[in-house]
């Protein structure tokens, strides 16, 4: 595995299922699994926070990326930016 600045979380089974889906999603872990998987109470509220803003809101997809894509670029955040940034040009 390559060096991260943050050690591997301690694995239980919330982080083994983390990972799993991972690996069975896109065939490795993301460096933001890892991150998460120091909380994973935390990135399963997370995840059921945007599922339910996603489903409440009146935005199409598009309007969705596009405020995603200008705020994380307004705050400087060039990987979100990037990744939000195709989000954006795939719904058009």
């Amino acid at each position: 595995m390559p060096a991260m600045f943050l050690t591997p979380p301690p694995i239980d089974s919330s982080v083994e299922r983390m990972y799993e889906q991972d690996l069975a999603d896109n065939g490795y872990i993301s460096n933001l699994t890892r991150v998460w998987a120091w909380r994973p109470d935390v990135a399963a509220a997370f995840k059921e926070l945007r599922v339910t803003n996603g489903t409440t809101m009146t935005l199409s997809d598009q309007e969705f990326a596009v405020v995603i894509a200008a705020t994380v670029s307004q705050r400087s955040d060039s990987y979100c930016s990037l990744a939000w940034g195709t989000t954006l040009a795939e719904t058009a």
